[in-house]
Protein backbone atom coordinates (compact mmCIF):
# COMPACT_ATOMS: atom_id res chain seq x y z
CA UNK A 1 0.00 0.00 0.00
CA UNK A 2 1.39 3.16 -0.72
CA UNK A 3 0.48 6.10 1.11
CA UNK A 4 1.64 9.97 0.82
CA UNK A 5 0.41 12.05 4.49
CA UNK A 6 0.89 15.73 4.24
CA UNK A 7 2.79 17.24 7.48
CA UNK A 8 2.08 20.18 9.65
CA UNK A 9 4.27 22.03 11.79
CA UNK A 10 7.42 20.20 10.49
CA UNK A 11 10.35 20.98 7.55
CA UNK A 12 9.52 18.43 5.66
CA UNK A 13 5.98 18.69 3.85
CA UNK A 14 5.05 15.29 2.97
CA UNK A 15 5.84 11.99 3.37
CA UNK A 16 5.51 9.58 0.89
CA UNK A 17 5.36 5.63 2.46
CA UNK A 18 4.95 2.13 0.87
CA UNK A 19 4.03 -0.46 3.39
CA UNK A 20 3.73 -4.70 2.55
CA UNK A 21 2.78 -7.11 5.06
CA UNK A 22 3.01 -4.45 8.05
CA UNK A 23 6.45 -3.49 7.59
CA UNK A 24 7.86 0.26 5.81
CA UNK A 25 8.86 -0.60 2.43
CA UNK A 26 9.95 2.82 1.37
CA UNK A 27 9.78 6.05 3.11
CA UNK A 28 10.61 9.44 1.61
CA UNK A 29 10.37 13.07 3.36
CA UNK A 30 9.22 15.60 0.86
CA UNK A 31 10.95 19.38 1.31
CA UNK A 32 12.73 20.63 4.64
CA UNK A 33 16.10 19.83 5.67
CA UNK A 34 18.08 17.25 4.29
CA UNK A 35 20.12 15.06 6.58
CA UNK A 36 17.58 13.81 9.87
CA UNK A 37 15.14 12.98 7.85
CA UNK A 38 17.23 11.18 5.33
CA UNK A 39 18.34 9.30 8.68
CA UNK A 40 15.12 8.70 10.05
CA UNK A 41 13.74 7.02 6.56
CA UNK A 42 16.82 5.13 6.47
CA UNK A 43 16.03 3.21 9.75
CA UNK A 44 12.42 2.84 9.45
CA UNK A 45 12.94 1.06 6.26
CA UNK A 46 12.35 -2.84 7.03
CA UNK A 47 11.12 -1.68 10.64
CA UNK A 48 7.12 -3.45 11.23
CA UNK A 49 5.28 -0.24 11.62
CA UNK A 50 3.64 -1.06 14.42
CA UNK A 51 7.56 -1.03 16.45
CA UNK A 52 8.30 2.25 14.04
CA UNK A 53 5.30 4.00 15.53
CA UNK A 54 6.58 3.45 19.22
CA UNK A 55 9.92 4.16 18.52
CA UNK A 56 9.27 7.54 16.77
CA UNK A 57 6.17 9.16 18.72
CA UNK A 58 7.20 11.06 20.91
CA UNK A 59 10.44 13.44 19.74
CA UNK A 60 10.05 17.34 19.77
CA UNK A 61 12.26 20.09 17.26
CA UNK A 62 10.06 22.34 15.99
CA UNK A 63 8.05 22.89 19.14
CA UNK A 64 6.11 20.03 19.42
CA UNK A 65 6.39 18.89 16.02
CA UNK A 66 9.10 16.68 14.50
CA UNK A 67 9.94 14.37 11.84
CA UNK A 68 9.85 11.15 13.62
CA UNK A 69 6.81 12.35 15.50
CA UNK A 70 5.34 13.21 11.90
CA UNK A 71 6.16 10.01 10.76
CA UNK A 72 4.38 8.01 13.57
CA UNK A 73 1.10 9.76 13.16
CA UNK A 74 1.74 9.07 8.91
CA UNK A 75 1.73 5.46 10.05
CA UNK A 76 -1.11 5.65 12.65
CA UNK A 77 -3.26 7.05 9.76
CA UNK A 78 -2.03 4.29 7.27
CA UNK A 79 -3.31 1.62 10.04
CA UNK A 80 -6.22 3.24 10.29
CA UNK A 81 -5.96 4.46 14.42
Amino acid sequence: MKVSFETEGSCAKRIDLEIEGGKIVTCEFIGGTPGNPEVIAALAEGMEVTEAIKCLRNFACNGDASCPGRLALALEEALGK
